[in-house]
């Protein structure tokens, strides 16, 4: 595989982990100020992995610095046409985000959460190895469920989904390790993909996280669409036509039902989470 000449997607990772270990240290101060340059500097470094993909034209390529070669493997950290452009856009909008975020609400914002959530998401757009995937989409529910607890709401609803997401993916990725594709792997993969997304029936626990986080954090959470990711990188190379057909479904209904909840909310954080999983759903689609 192609190697890119500088390791950017490493510096995609540790510049958000340097920026939250950072605000940790300087407190509610300087916080703000920190989350947004480490912010802009991984944007900057998300650009530069996209220029420097494009200059190799490849269709994927990879770090050849010390630690990506050493401790995590050659195809460890991968960049390719579909995750290329994903990388920047999931930056930037973290970057808006933590700008638009005024110094009164800091200290129900948490900054290093955020950035540490970015880090995260960076390196689960950068794997490719399929247990690491796994691993890193369990870490990133912990930000979120860790500011609500802080702000003492209730968990128990997101709890539930995340873990049945989790359960779920696990296991139809176990039953593929041990025995190879079939159906009710699909099924059980496909199933995952859809408490991730958030599509009806089982859409509640965005509404409750609408309501109990902070906005930011919610946005955050569902805007890169990781559920959608996880499809890709889980469903699509293995799942049978019917579960394709059944995601195209229910995320066709998803997106006609919140687009017409979307008109009768008078709440805006109800109003912004119907009509973000309206589009959500076309997406998915």
């Amino acid at each position: 595989m192609t190697e890119l000449h500088l390791p950017w997607l490493e510096l995609t990772i540790l510049i958000p982990l340097l920026g939250a270990l950072a605000c940790l240290r300087e407190g509610n101060g300087r916080s703000h100020a920190i989350a947004i340059a480490a912010a802009a500097l991984t944007l900057i470094a998300s650009l530069a992995a996209w220029q420097d993909f494009l200059t190799l034209h490849t269709f994927a390529a990879h770090d050849h610095w010390y630690f990506a070669r050493t401790w995590l493997g050659d195809e460890m950290l991968v960049i390719d046409e579909l995750t290329a452009p994903l990388l920047s856009l999931s930056a930037l909008a973290y970057l808006a985000i933590i700008i638009a975020t005024v110094k009164a609400k800091a200290r129900r914002f948490s900054f290093p959460g955020t950035l540490s959530s970015l880090a995260i998401l960076m390196a689960t757009l950068s794997s490719r190895e399929s247990w690491l995937l796994a691993g890193l989409l369990a870490l990133s529910v912990w930000p979120v469920d860790r500011e609500l607890r802080q702000r003492g709401r209730p968990t128990r609803v997101f709890r539930l989904h995340m873990g049945l997401f989790l359960a779920l993916l696990a296991a139809g990725w176990g039953l593929v390790e041990l025995q190879g594709p079939s159906y009710l792997a699909a099924a059980l993969l496909t199933m995952a993909v859809l408490v991730r997304c958030g599509l009806a029936p089982v859409h509640c626990w965005l509404t409750d996280l609408y309501a109990n986080a902070t906005f930011g954090t919610a946005l955050l959470f569902t805007t890169p669409m990781v559920g959608v990711y996880a499809a890709m990188r889980f469903v699509f190379p293995l799942a049978p036509a019917g579960s394709l057909r059944l995601i195209a479904i229910a995320s066709m209904i998803t997106a006609l039902y919140a687009a017409a909840m979307t008109l009768v909310q008078r709440d805006a954080r109800r109003f912004f989470c119907y009509l973000l999983l309206s589009h959500t759903s076309l997406s998915s689609r």
